[in-house]
């Protein structure tokens, strides 16, 4: 399941132990199965995702790091450009975080390669109608943007622009293509361009998924809302290379999960460039 459903799902679990669960959230729960009906035929190329080729061998460090609505606004106004007049906070976070993941990638391999960020895309409100957001299951697409460029260090606008455009281009153009009878060939044909960008990547590759205004935090099963919430296996093997944003418990900025190679998560933690507005916090 996605994020959006594992919210849904801890929320109305919740709203049921207080006795007040809506009863329009009941009539809009729907399952994705009759959304996307399954296929009795897998595309011939489905086997890029078996193995996760956008994940780097060797041992994972999980971190998180806060980054509070003083410094969101700082990098929102460092990410402007001419074509991104007003980027939102996640746009300019999410464009942060990968230029420095790139650059500790390089200070840890002394090589540059080609980077690439996947962006995970909710559908829900994409589809023409729109979904109810407590359709569940994984009905979520993928944003891919690539930085070719090999310099020492990719301007923060450079990185935001062309993950503002490919995240637009997921619409309900799209969404008719992906469904019904077509669905087959589009998907294939999204697939062999997916394994076009990790061949050009290698291991250079950041997955991202936005978890903020889900209402994790405030989940009350009747002790209150929570202190801290994460992934129980965060962290391990199946999660490298993963960046997931949160929002902050006090409610002031949003938490980023980081998971990162071992050797590239330490000059990450000394960049002075990175903790200027990133703060380290405990994992617990």
């Amino acid at each position: 399941m996605d994020g959006t459903t594992i919210s849904a799902f801890l929320r109305t679990w919740a709203a049921i132990a207080a006795g007040s669960l809506d009863r329009v959230m009941q009539a809009e729960c729907t399952a994705a199965s009759t959304l996307f009906p399954e296929s009795k035929v897998m595309p011939p190329n489905a086997r890029v995702w078996i193995g996760t080729p956008f994940v780097k061998p060797g041992r994972s460090s999980p971190r998180r790091f806060l980054f509070d609505s003083k410094a969101l606004s700082t990098l929102k106004d460092l990410a402007r450009s001419e074509s991104v007049s007003k980027p939102t906070r996640i746009e300019a976070l999410t464009g942060f975080i990968w230029k420095h993941a790139m650059g500790a990638s390089r200070k840890a391999t002394s090589v540059g390669s080609p980077s690439a960020l996947v962006h995970s895309v909710n559908l829900r409100r994409r589809t023409k109608p729109s979904l109810p957001e407590h359709a569940v299951g994984n009905i979520d697409w993928k944003a891919f943007a690539v930085h070719d460029s090999l310099e020492a260090e990719a301007e923060l606008p450079r990185l935001v622009e062309p993950l503002r455009r490919l995240i637009a281009e997921i619409d309900g153009d799209l969404m008719k293509k992906i469904w019904g009878e077509t669905a087959l060939v589009e998907v294939s044909k999204w697939l062999g361009e997916v394994k076009e960008i990790y061949e050009r990547a290698k291991h250079d590759c950041y997955t991202f998924v936005n978890w903020c205004n889900m209402g994790f935090n405030d989940v009350d099963f009747g002790w209150g809302r929570p202190a801290w919430v994460s992934l129980g296996n965060f962290g391990d093997e199946a999660f490298r290379n993963l960046v997931i944003l949160v929002d902050a418990p006090s409610g002031d900025g949003i938490e980023a999960w980081i998971v990162l190679e071992e050797r590239e998560m330490v000059p990450l933690e000394r960049d002075p460039k990175f903790l200027a507005f990133a703060s380290p916090r405990s994992s617990a």
